[in-house]
Order: structure tokens, then sequence, then C-alpha cells
């Protein structure tokens, strides 16, 4: 009986192994090439350059920053070792005047960006050059009002990554009540925008009144001007319907989708899970044979019967090893993690 179930066991890992191999194989490039994050090209605010990527970094990721214009790559900043963790965050910001590239060295040229966790890159190189003279915003107080409608002002064209928020400052939570990023309105080189408050979103029949604040946003999340907080009353006509509903992404209502950016991604995590409960499951049937050992009492059925089960175990565990072994060559090789040089 044991035979039996040691013979199936070993036939079951050999053929779990070879449809992995298929898998790999078949969709090479979408199992492979695919990073945890994506990181979009930075935004620079006078000496603070920002980056943003699409997911949330682990506890154990950091930002590593190198001198693309060293032969040696020097890496010349690492959140994580320069004591400043970006577990749970989406962007990041940095002065590029804390950067370690030694005293009297200027800082300019091309460098790259990159997420890095546990020493291998698990995201796209950002390649950037450090602008000279990069400008700062400053939204003009007081905005100006013509009716409903109410015009900002800033002293510096907007870049590509910028938006203009306004959010209700009364609100304890300071919910945005307007973005041009959201609403299709680009401000790309831009340095003035008018916005119609009836089409702010505030609910059904509330008209805006009280405090508010704008800002010059990045990515939606690195704040790139003054805020500015300003008192709206009696300057509107109220008439929006309300708020559109927000589309439904999957990943706001079941985290583990943000881990994985591919089905591929998913299935190599998933394949390398069931090698490691095939390697319990061999080590179980070891200890068994043991058992029988020592209650055979000299039976050579018994014996015979230890002998087999340990054998298949052994053989079980060397196909799981293998299977492991090989997995790691295929990924190295189709570069589903590309270590850092």
């Amino acid at each position: 009986m044991f035979r039996k179930i040691c013979l199936r066991f070993a036939v079951y890992s050999l053929l779990f192994i070879v449809f992995g191999f298929l898998f790999l194989i078949v969709t090479p490039k979408q199992a492979a090439a695919q990073y945890r994050w994506t990181i979009d090209p930075p935004v620079w605010s006078g000496d603070v350059v920002y980056f943003h990527w699409d997911s949330p970094a682990d506890s154990v990721t950091s930002v590593v920053i190198r001198d693309e214009d060293d032969p040696g790559k020097t890496i010349v900043w690492d959140s994580l070792t320069d004591d400043s963790p970006i577990g749970g965050a989406q962007d990041y910001g940095i002065n590029k005047n804390a950067w370690n590239v030694g005293p009297g060295i200027p800082i300019d040229g091309n460098f790259s960006v990159m997420l890095v966790v546990w020493g291998t890159q698990q995201s796209n190189k950002m390649t950037f050059a450090v602008p000279v003279g990069s400008p700062g915003w400053t939204i003009e107080d007081p905005p100006t009002w013509s009716g409903s409608t109410v015009t900002f002002k800033w002293d510096n064209p907007a870049n590509y990554a910028m938006a203009l928020i306004i959010v209700d400052w009364d609100d304890p939570t300071h919910a945005s009540v307007w973005d041009s990023g959201a609403e299709s309105v680009s401000i790309s080189g831009l340095t003035e925008l008018s916005v119609d408050s009836n089409n702010w979103h505030l609910g059904p029949g509330i008209v805006p009144d009280g405090q508010f604040a704008v800002s010059l946003v990045a990515y939606g999340v690195s704040l790139m001007s003054n805020q500015l907080v300003f008192t709206v009353g009696g300057n509107a006509t109220w008439n929006n319907p309300g708020a559109p509903p927000p589309p439904f992404d999957i990943m706001d209502v079941f985290q583990p989708a943000k881990r994985f950016g591919s089905f591929g991604q998913l299935a190599s995590d998933v394949l390398l899970i069931l090698v490691s409960l095939a390697g319990a499951l061999a080590i179980i049937f070891i200890m068994l044979s043991g058992f029988k050992f020592v209650t055979s009492s000299g039976d050579e059925k018994k014996l015979a019967s230890a002998r087999a089960t340990l054998t298949y175990a052994i053989i079980g565990i060397a196909v799981v090893i293998l299977a492991f072994v090989i997995v790691q060559i295929l990924q190295y090789f189709l570069q589903s993690s590309i270590p850092i040089t």
C-alpha cells in the first residue's frame, strides 16, 4: 500500500515538474519580464526630485539611485541604508544635495533610479538627467473670481506629470473636490487655470461655501507648490448633480492582487509553493519509513515495505530539489529576477 502511495507521489511530482517547465517555456516573457513595480519619470521641484511607482512598496524595499556617468555605476543614495524607509509608500522625494557624491563633486549629468529588495532589482530602471535650475511653483494669493469661475495663477509652467487639485479645507479629511487630472484637463506648460465651481464634486445640492485649498501635485501625491487656502462665499451658483462613482478596481477590495503584476508572476509563485509542499511530504514519508523500521521487529515483509517507503521518499526529495534548481536556473536565464550589477 505504502509502495503504491510513494510511487504515485514520485509520478505526480515528475508530471508537476514537466508541466511547470512547459508553462515557463511557453510564456517566458510574460512570467519573466514583469517587475513588481514600475517607476514613472521623475519630477523636479527646485533641488528636490520626486519618484512615483504603481503600487505600495514593501517594508524591505529601498529606492536606489546610481550615477550612470560613473563607470562603476556608484550608488549615491539608498533609502534603506540611509535611514529613509519607504514601506507602504508609492512616492518618494529626496533633495539631490543629500546624495553621497563626495565633497566638491557637482551633481549633474545622468543618474538612474530603481526599487530594490534584498539586493535584487524589482522595478524598471528609470534613467534621468539632473536639470540645471529646476523651477519650483508658487500659486498666487488670492485667486481671482468672475461669477462662479475662479482663476488660479502660478509662477512657472507646469510639467507633464502635474495636476491642479482643490480640496475642501473645512472637511476633516480634506477631501478632493476637483482634480484636473481626473477631469482630463492638462495643465502641462500652463501658468494659470480657470475652474467653474459648479463643477466641483461636493455632493448633490451642496453649495461651495467656506474654506478650500488649491495646490499643484505630481502623480496625484507629491506636493509641488504651496497649498493656498482661500474662502468661497456667494461666488457660485450651484447646480452640480454630484460626483460620479469611482471605477471599480479589484486591487481596492482584494489587497493580495497588488502583489502580482501578471498571471505569469502569480503562477511562478504558486509553482514554488507547490514544490515546497512536495518537499515537506517527502520528509514525512522518510519519518514514516523510520517508524516502520523501528516497529518491524525483524519481519522481512515490514522491513521490505520500510525500505520501499524510504527509497521512494528519497526519490521524491531528489525530484523536488531538482525541480527547484531547474526553476531557479530558468528564472535566471529568462531574467525573471535580475540582480543588480
